[in-house]
Parts: structure tokens; sequence; C-alpha cells
């Protein structure tokens, strides 16, 4: 998902416990959906491939949305933890 965001590609994602909802922010830089709804997953690809706008919307925000991710802040929060570990 990072990659994809990186390169302001939007992702459609189930809204699972492990990662999805930290890196896309729904309607954003793309779309969380309740784990297992097919006909929400069908609905949504319909939607966005029927309306070009909200695809050219979503990669837009998608790259600001790897801010956390980027080595320098990864960096931070690694060093903030390590110093209270000591």
């Amino acid at each position: 998902m990072l990659e994809s965001l990186g390169h302001g590609c939007p992702v459609v994602s189930y809204d699972i416990n492990y990662g999805p909802n930290e890196m896309v922010q729904d309607h954003l830089n793309g779309r969380l959906l309740p784990a297992g709804d097919f006909g929400k997953l069908y609905r949504t690809l319909f939607d966005l491939l029927s309306h070009r706008e909200k695809i050219r919307f979503y990669s837009q925000n998608a790259p600001e949305s790897m801010y956390p991710y980027q080595a320098d802040q990864v960096q931070k929060v690694w060093g903030n933890f390590m110093s209270k570990k000591k």
C-alpha cells in the first residue's frame, strides 16, 4: 500500500485490523470498505471507474500520506523509543 500511495496510486482496501486504516484515509487518498463486503467493493470500483475525477483527487492526495513513513520520520520515532528504553 505504501508503495502505491507513494506513486500517487489510490488504494481501495478492506478496513481490517492490520494496517490499511493507518495509511488510507477514506475519501481522501483512497477507499476503505467493510471487510468482506464484495458488493461494496464492486460498487466502489465501478464508481471510481465511472468518475475519473475521484481517482485524480485521491491520486493528488496519496503521496502526502507517505510522510509518517519517510526515513527521517521513522528514525525519529525509533530514536525516541530507544532513548526511553535506556
